[in-house]
């Protein structure tokens, strides 16, 4: 156990504080000065590939973050729990920030529950009663069941979180088009059905997301 957390808590780190603090693929900008910003709307020549707030042209798959008032280059959510977007420049430390997590959670609850069997309470137990069962391992291994459970829950809810990135790795997919796809033209085919022209194949879409 402490090999694997001694192997998984510097990447761990790493790529959290690269999640966090890491600029997320900011456009920059402006292109149009603001003073002129009428004249530039009235002339026609603002399309919906310019965002009015940032004043710049948005690359495709960017998009306006209205927590971090910034366009971000091929974004995918904002993350409160990072306090961060989610973006071109930071989106493989976030999802390898999530499957350490994930990993890291597992490990904890399958050694709570090895701790727990091999305890001479649990093998001197003769109970038959499922719930005899619980409560005699919760009096007699309180504070490895609550660590078990702890990880428990929190291995669940990471696993759809870390499954869905998954999905969107070997897509070649964001978030944002996964859910808004209805609203970007290049994400749908002459008859208005979803069509993802990034999506290559696994393998390729893996390389150019994460690497």
């Amino acid at each position: 156990v402490h090999v694997v957390f001694f192997i998984f808590t510097p990447p761990y780190f790493f790529n959290y504080y690269k999640a966090c603090m890491g600029n997320p693929g900011y456009i920059p900008g402006p292109v149009v000065d603001k003073s002129n910003f009428s004249d530039f709307i009235n002339s026609g020549l603002a399309p919906q590939s310019f965002c009015s707030t940032c004043l710049i042209w948005k690359p495709l798959r960017s998009k306006h973050c209205r927590v971090c008032n910034r366009c971000v280059a091929l974004f995918d959510h904002h993350c409160p729990w990072v306090n961060n977007c989610i973006g071109a420049l930071n989106f493989k430390h976030f999802y390898y920030f999530i499957c350490l997590t994930f990993m890291m959670e597992v490990t904890v609850a399958a050694v709570a529950v090895f701790a727990v069997y091999s305890s001479p309470e649990w093998a001197a137990y003769s109970g038959d009663s499922l719930l005899q069962a619980a409560v005699f391992i919760f009096t007699h291994e309180t504070w490895v069941c609550a660590n078990m459970c702890y990880a428990g829950f929190f291995a669940l809810s990471t696993s759809g979180l870390a499954m869905t990135l998954t999905k969107s790795v070997l897509t070649n997919t964001t978030t944002n088009e996964s859910i808004n796809w209805p609203r970007y033209s290049y994400l749908r085919d002459a008859r208005g059905q979803y069509f993802n022209p990034f999506d290559v194949a696994p393998a390729k879409n893996l390389e150019s997301m994460l690497f």
